[in-house]
Order: C-alpha cells, then sequence, then structure tokens
C-alpha cells in the first residue's frame, strides 16, 4: 500500500504462462520436466493446466486475450521484473520536467519530484582536480603548489583569462580543497617537456575548440595561452591519490606555472536546466542561493530578482526577519530560536560550539527581543541584530557579555551589513541571492542567512498551497561547518511536510557521510542527478543507491551532459544534449568559451 501511495506504483493483475510444444508425446513430457526443474531451482513451482490446455495456448499466442481466470497482484516494480528488455522508463504526466533522453532507449525521460515520498534532491558533479604538486603562477611572480596553498590556509590572488579582454587579468581565489583521493589521473605532457597531472574530466583551455577534457587532448593540441600537448598518458594508480581544486570568483579559470588557463566544469548547468523547466512548466517559487555569481543571467531573463549581498551593497537582508506562521505551533520563536543559536555559535566561532548557559541566555533575550514585534507585527517593528545586542548589553551574566562582544563588529564594526531592516523585494517568483561579494569572513553566514530567509517564504507560500524551490550551490560549504550542517538538516527534514523542494549542488560526496546526522540529507533524497564521478565517489554511491557496475559505467569518464538519475527506487542512465545556438544555452552555460560566442552574437 505504501508503494501505490508515495513511491508512483501501480497495481497490476498478472498471470504468467509457459507454452511447452512437442512433435510427440514423450518429446512434450520431456519439455514439461525440464521447464518444471528450472523453475524449481528458483524456488518456483509450475502446474499444469489441466482441462484448459485450450484456454492456455490462446492466451500463450501473441492474440492480446487472457482467458486464464488466475492472476496475481503485483506492483509496478515486481510487474517489470517478467518484461524481456532491459530498459527501464520514466514518463510522467501532470506537472512533470523533462530531464532528457534515456540512454539506452532514446525516450524522454519526464519525472515529477512532487509524487516522490521525499521530493528532495541533489546533484553531484565531480570537477577535474590535481595533483597536490601542480604550480599555479600567481600574479606576483610566485609559483605555488596546492599544498602550499593549502597549507597557507589565506585567501590568494591567481590568474584568471578574461575572454572579453582576451588577456590575463587578476581575481580573487579560494577554497583550496583536497576534493577526493583518485587512482585515475591523466599526465599531460607539453612540447617544453613540462608535464601536469590530473584527473581524466578536467578542462584545458585550447585555441580551436575551447575547453577541452584532458582525456579527449590529442597530441598537436594548442593551449591558451601558449604551448601544446606533446603526449596524453592515462595513469592507473595501485593506491589512490588525494587532488585538488580551487574556487576562482567570476572567471571560474586560472594559469597553471607551465602557462596553460585550466578551468572546471559546473554542475550548476544542470540546476539552471531545472530552474528553467520549472519556472516554464509549473507555477512554484524558485529561490537560489547562489555563492558564485553563476545564476544572474537566467534570473533576470526569466524577469526574476536579483539580491547582491556584500559589505558594500545596498542590498540587506534582515536574519532576524520572522513570519508569524515560522512554526508549526503557536510560538513562531520554536524554530527560530534554532536559527538565531547556529548564527550565534558561526559568529562566535568555538569549536564546541556555544556553551549551555551562552545558550540560557540568547533564549531569554529573544521573547524581549521580539515582544514588540508580536504586539504589532509591522515592518518598522521588526528587531535587528543590533537589537539583540542591546539586548545582551543589558544582562548582568559574563557570557551575555561575550556574546555580545562578538556580535560587535557584525552590528557597529566593518561586516555590519546585516544589520539592517529587509529592502529588497522578496516577493517575485524567482528570486536569487547572490553572495558572491561577501568574502571569506561573512559566505558561510550569508548562506545561513540566506536558508533562514528561504524557511520564512516556505512558511508563506504554506497558507497559500503552493510550493517552493530551494537551489543550494556549493552546498559542501554549509555542511563543513556544524552550525550550518545541523541547520541544513533540519531544513531538510522538515521541508516536504511544508511544502519545499531543497536542491543542493556540490561535488563533495564525502561532505554528505561526514556524520550520521549529515548522513540524514542524503538518506532523505529520493531524487538524485549524477553526473560524472571519481572512482571514490561512485563506490560510495553503488553502495548507498545499490548501483549495479554496469550502471556506474554512465559515470564514469562520462562526457557533458551524460549520467544517472536515481528517482525513489528507480536508476536511470540519461544523456541531454542542449543545442548550443538557443538563447537559453547562453543563460545557463558557465563555460567562458561559450559565453565569448554568444556575447559576440548579441545573445
Amino acid at each position: 500500500m505504501e508503494d501505490l501511495q508515495s513511491r508512483n506504483e501501480r497495481m497490476f493483475l498478472v498471470t504468467v504462462l509457459f507454452l511447452n510444444t512437442g512433435k510427440t508425446k514423450q518429446e512434450l513430457d520431456n519439455a514439461v520436466f525440464q521447464t518444471a526443474g528450472i523453475a524449481q531451482k528458483y524456488n518456483c513451482s509450475l502446474r499444469r493446466l489441466d482441462y484448459m490446455q485450450e484456454q492456455g495456448l490462446m492466451s500463450s499466442v501473441p492474440l492480446g486475450m487472457n482467458m486464464i481466470p488466475i492472476k496475481r497482484a503485483l506492483t509496478t516494480t515486481s510487474t517489470a521484473i517478467f518484461v524481456p528488455f532491459t530498459t527501464q522508463e520514466l514518463f510522467m504526466g501532470g506537472e512533470s520536467l523533462y530531464y532528457g533522453l534515456n540512454a539506452l532507449s532514446n525516450n524522454m525521460i519526464m519525472v515529477d519530484r512532487k509524487k516522490l515520498k521525499n521530493p528532495n534532491g541533489l546533484i553531484l558533479g565531480t570537477p577535474g582536480c590535481f595533483t597536490g604538486e601542480t604550480k599555479l603562477l600567481l600574479p606576483d611572480g610566485r609559483k605555488a603548489s596546492f599544498l602550499e596553498l593549502l597549507a597557507e590556509k589565506e585567501e590568494v590572488f591567481v590568474n584568471s583569462f578574461d575572454f572579453q579582454k582576451q588577456e590575463l587579468v587578476k581575481a580573487r581565489g579560494y577554497d583550496v580543497r583536497c576534493t577526493k583521493e583518485v587512482t585515475e589521473l591523466v599526465e599531460v605532457e607539453l612540447e617544453n617537456g613540462e608535464t601536469v597531472r590530473c584527473t581524466p574530466d578536467h578542462w584545458f583551455l585550447t585555441q580551436s575548440a575551447g575547453y577541452m577534457e584532458a582525456c579527449n587532448l590529442k597530441v598537436g593540441a594548442k593551449f591558451i595561452p601558449e604551448h601544446e600537448v606533446k603526449a596524453v598518458r592515462f595513469l592507473n594508480l595501485e593506491e589512490a591519490v588525494p587532488v585538488y581544486d580551487i574556487s576562482v570568483e567570476g572567471y571560474q579559470n586560472f594559469l597553471l606555472s607551465c602557462g596553460v588557463v585550466v578551468h572546471n566544469s559546473g554542475k550548476s548547468f544542470a540546476a539552471k536546466r531545472e530552474i528553467a523547466n520549472v519556472f516554464f512548466a509549473t507555477q512554484d517559487d524558485i529561490i537560489i542561493g547562489d555563492p558564485e555569481g553563476e545564476y544572474y543571467p537566467l534570473v533576470h531573463a526569466l524577469g526574476g530578482q536579483v539580491i547582491h549581498i556584500s559589505p558594500t551593497s545596498h542590498d540587506y537582508i534582515n536574519p532576524m526577519d520572522i513570519n508569524l506562521d515560522y512554526s508549526d505551533d503557536d510560538n513562531p520563536l520554536g524554530f527560530k530560536s534554532d536559527f538565531i543559536l547556529s548564527l550565534c555559535e558561526l559568529i562566535m566561532g568555538s569549536r564546541n560550539g556555544i556553551e549551555a548557559e551562552e545558550k540560557s541566555v540568547i533564549d531569554r533575550c529573544l521573547p524581549l527581543v521580539y515582544q514588540k514585534y508580536f504586539e504589532n507585527p509591522t515592518p518598522e517593528n521588526m528587531p535587528v541584530l543590533g537589537d539583540l545586542y542591546d539586548c545582551l548589553r543589558k544582562q548582568e551574566e559574563v557570557q551575555a557579555q561575550r556574546i555580545a562582544t562578538a556580535l560587535e563588529i557584525y552590528v557597529n564594526g566593518s561586516l555590519n551589513v546585516f544589520n539592517h531592516h529587509t529592502n529588497v523585494e522578496l516577493n517575485n517568483r524567482i528570486v536569487c541571492f547572490d553572495i558572491k561579494d561577501l568574502g571569506k569572513q561573512l559566505k558561510k553566514l550569508g548562506m545561513l542567512i540566506v536558508q533562514d530567509q528561504v524557511w520564512n517564504r516556505v512558511t508563506v507560500n504554506r497558507v497559500a498551497h503552493k510550493s517552493t524551490r530551494y537551489y543550494i550551490d556549493e552546498f559542501h560549504l554549509l555542511l563543513k561547518e556544524e552550525q550550518t550542517a545541523a541547520y541544513s538538516v533540519e531544513i531538510w527534514k522538515r521541508f516536504r511536510k511544508w511544502g519545499g523542494i531543497p536542491t543542493g549542488i556540490t561535488q563533495n560526496i564525502k561532505d554528505l557521510l561526514a556524520s550520521r546526522e549529515i548522513e540524514n540529507i542524503f538518506e532523505n533524497s529520493d531524487f538524485i542527478y549524477m553526473l560524472n564521478q571519481a572512482a571514490g565517489d561512485r563506490q560510495i554511491l553503488a553502495k548507498q543507491l545499490n548501483i549495479s557496475p554496469h550502471q556506474l559505467s554512465y559515470v564514469t569518464n562520462s562526457g557533458e551532459g551524460e549520467g544517472l538519475i536515481f528517482y525513489g527506487n528507480v536508476i536511470i542512465p540519461f544523456k541531454d544534449r542542449f543545442n548550443h545556438n538557443l538563447r537559453l544555452y547562453s543563460l545557463m552555460t558557465t563555460r567562458p568559451s561559450d559565453l565569448e560566442k554568444h556575447a559576440g552574437k548579441g545573445a
């Protein structure tokens, strides 16, 4: 019954018949005996259709008639076992969205995530990465390896290629990280003898073909700004080695010390594809958490609202905003207090979180801070972070003063961007929070505050019986901090009940298994869109989702727009060849070579 109600299953009445023939009665008896023996090996018993031989024959031949009154009730999944084909299909009606073509049958994949028990989703794509000794050429002339940059634990400026200016420019790099361990590498040798080791899917900028994956490079291919390929070698290592990556603001590419520009492919194209489909095929609201400033072209084209949040921006969102329907019960402060505690923990930066006494002080202050608003819920009565700060200063405990001191820079200091009333329009159907320019100190805080704004929107839409889609790019950033991870887990649990459909977009699968609590996000996601994966990540996915070795081949060195879709208990390989000449493609692509081409066409 649960399968029929929540897993898009149907009930079928099934009759299974075996037709045995023979030229003589002895030959027929032998065939019947052999058939029964084969069935017995699999704990199945076959019964002869005594006195119904004619009806059995008529039902066995391809006339589309069943004259046998013996039937068994089976669900869709159980019935599919008897279908003599290897392909499974996903084609649904209603508000279903297009996700490409079935790689086996070339039939369209049309699914509606709302029909899942848990419509929460993940988009998993693994960008290319380099071995730790690979060096970058920095604007100051210094050559630094990924290992050196990781040890420095600081933001770094890198050389990036600007396609508009056709020259190298200075760009901010951040989040140098070890992304995974791999046993498959590609070694690219240049004509000057230098070599680069990377994962097979890393993109190199070539003069003739734009970005090209390392595994597809050919001898003689010329790079930008210089050099060419002398040899390409595929390495299979006995032991896994760590590989590294760096995020780059704006340009999303960087210059290696050998003089070659490289770029990390984005899983965000798949998210933008779904966002566009949701916008045109449903009436759902769409909210995007955009830490890299990638989504604004698409959002603007769809008539949406882009909110730029930075220390110098005049767009403000208030972390103290609350909706009177914020919680299930009559006390909206219940869940809001969890958010404020997470916010304070993140601000204070303590490894062990805030102490029990500090939590009690904050919890005591919150009703006082919100009292005026609850008595008269008007926008001007909504408290701001400074009101919490003032209330803490009035408390006698040492703990209160410690919390207030930590808040001071965010209230009266240089990081006071979140100490204002919300002054932007949040009622647009599609809203994008662009936090690219917040910087390292504020980015995680900004992502947490955006999540709370999403919850406010979900509570409003719940009353209106409207679904809210929430897309979180670079989702792994929220999972690295205990406070933001805990709040994300809570959202994953609560969203479905309130009509929310969250989608995490990340390349770091291991972060989803960092703790038993965070693993709940993975387990509570019945929709997973998988692009190319590294060997270690493939094994994790195979174990978690019961993916067969054959199915894993579709996320092994797969091409652009190829992978697997996990929908409930169905796994289907897909291919999605999007027409590059469409204007919609120019709004969704993150490949700078494509951006330059479409800019030249005026798209």
